[in-house]
């Protein structure tokens, strides 16, 4: 569910949940699907997605839980990392409520419809101020009316000590296509995000040298570098649904936790799939490492 109703959300416009939206899933099945996470062979970040997942009644509860059954991965020795994606409209206090585990991050996602700058600015400071890891993706929404609202956001952000920013493109379905963005939407966007930090990391093999290229991700969308298809992607990315349903990302291969708690345990490895897609359009798929045969 989400107490928002963004014009370019795909969750409601595609009926992206079906009769799923809006219902509150009781906390016994929610710990059934923690339990099967929780016997994952590899390590693994956790992150609670919605709609907005602290609209859940026992949030802070069910985080608990996560803690206690998913904090660490013994087999490889290490912490597994879970993280909260939230548009920030709970109160101060609320977030002032959120563990400070090492392991723990926020992802505040700015949405320029409905989001109140005072508001999730006081959230996002709260969270930093407390040390929890925070960063902010701020979705560029293709209408220009609002783009003086987040150039404002983007200013304010910029004030936050430790504050990581992300300028986060639009998906026109799903994660499948990026939305039809105007020429004034690629020149706007280009003077405010097209010096963003470069973080995604290409190489190249011409003969014996091998070249290295970094990239926004502004300017990996608007030139068009996003089309891995034929590569081989290490995608490892599952989407999981609160009746415990899993597909994994770029297939339609769905599985069911409540039944096979011994799944996530089974993967031992992660193996390459080729992308079948035209283009990638979905920035947590993007900075997966992939590679042609060559290489």
């Amino acid at each position: 569910m989400c107490n928002y109703n963004c014009s370019y959300c795909y969750a409601r416009n595609l009926d992206y949940f079906g009769q799923k939206w809006l219902k509150i899933p009781n906390m016994e099945q929610q710990k059934s699907v923690v339990d099967a996470i929780s016997k994952s062979h590899l390590p693994f970040n956790l992150g609670l997605l919605g709609g907005e997942p602290t609209l859940y009644p026992r949030f802070h509860q069910l985080l608990d839980y996560i803690f206690e059954k998913c904090s660490r991965n013994e087999a490889y020795s290490t912490e597994n990392q879970i993280y909260l994606v939230t548009n920030g409209s709970k109160s101060r206090e609320w977030f002032e409520k959120l563990p400070q585990n090492s392991n723990f991050s926020v992802l505040f996602s700015y949405h320029p419809e409905f989001c109140k700058n005072s508001e999730i600015l006081e959230s996002i400071k709260s969270t930093l101020n407390r040390g929890i890891k925070s960063k902010v993706n701020i979705m560029l929404h293709p209408s220009q009316k609002i783009w003086p609202k987040i150039e404002e956001f983007y200013k304010e952000c910029s004030k936050i000590k430790n504050l990581k920013m992300h300028p986060h493109f639009l998906y026109k379905q799903s994660d499948k296509y990026l939305w039809d963005y105007s020429e004034d939407f690629w020149v706007w966007a280009k003077n405010n995000f097209g010096e963003f930090e470069r973080d995604i990391a290409f190489e190249e093999l011409i003969g014996d040298e091998t070249r290295h290229h970094l990239f926004n991700d502004f300017e990996v969308y608007s030139k068009g570098i996003n089309r891995f298809n034929g590569f081989n992607c290490m995608n490892n990315n599952y989407e999981i649904n609160i009746d415990g349903s899993v597909t994994i990302f770029c297939k339609n291969e769905r599985y069911d936790l409540i039944k096979n708690q011994d799944y996530f345990s089974n993967i031992t490895k992660i193996n390459p799939m080729k992308c079948e897609y035209d283009m990638c359009n979905c920035d947590g798929l993007l900075k997966i490492f992939k590679y042609k045969e060559k290489i």
